[in-house]
């Protein structure tokens, strides 16, 4: 939990690096544990947890790239925005 949550306070901060580094040590330990109980489904959800924090931040330092290159108009993230339900999904994870 401290992992997260310094990973939280770090995304916050705008260190996005820094909260994929944490994210990704805590995936680490969730991973171990996932393997030494497979039965255990509070570890497997830890996992899908922290798979889906390291998701958010790669597509924030995404749109940040491509905001802070607008020439890059033929970037994958263009045809993310014109699908709606991605881009709503996108938009809500990005508020959150």
């Amino acid at each position: 939990m401290s992992l997260i949550n310094v990973g939280d306070v770090q995304v916050a901060q705008g260190d996005l690096a820094g909260a994929l580094k944490s994210f990704g040590d805590s995936l680490a330990i969730a991973e171990r544990l996932a393997q030494s109980e497979p039965d255990k489904s509070d570890w497997q959800r830890d996992q899908s947890i922290q798979h889906s924090r390291i998701g958010r931040v790669q597509m924030r330092r995404a749109i940040l790239s491509a905001h802070s290159n607008p020439s890059a108009t033929a970037s994958p993230l263009s045809t993310v925005w014109r699908n709606p339900i991605l881009a709503t999904a996108i938009g809500s994870a990005i508020s959150r």
